[in-house]
């Protein structure tokens, strides 16, 4: 019951967060949130893994916060990146597909 009251508590925290007027990066990001989702494996997760890879094999083991505010520093850069029109171009097809001409005949009459 604590989970649910808690919950319920946070969401209207977030929701009360949620400014009235458009914010340029914040309503982009929000506009493109699919396609945020859809590529942020490829940009985020396996070039961030990567890079860990490579500083853990260099450097040995970093220290947790070391870790912690890079990681944040590189999903927020990847985030504004990915917050542009740019990405729409990446998975446009699989999240609005130009369905419409497919209901249509080339002469432009309905299809029946």
């Amino acid at each position: 019951l604590g989970f649910y009251v808690v919950s319920s508590l946070m969401i209207i925290g977030f929701m009360s967060s949620i400014p009235e007027r458009e914010v340029w990066l914040l309503t982009k990001a929000g506009v493109n949130s699919l396609y945020i989702y859809l590529i942020h494996i490829w940009f985020v997760i396996i070039p961030g893994m990567m890079i860990c890879e490579k500083i853990l094999l260099q450097h040995g083991p970093a220290p947790a916060v070391m870790s912690l505010i890079s990681w944040l520093f590189v999903s927020f850069l990847a985030w504004s990146c990915m917050a542009g029109e740019w990405v729409k171009y990446c998975c446009f097809y699989c999240v609005e597909p130009p369905y419409e001409r497919c209901l249509l005949e080339v002469d432009g009459e309905n299809a029946t």
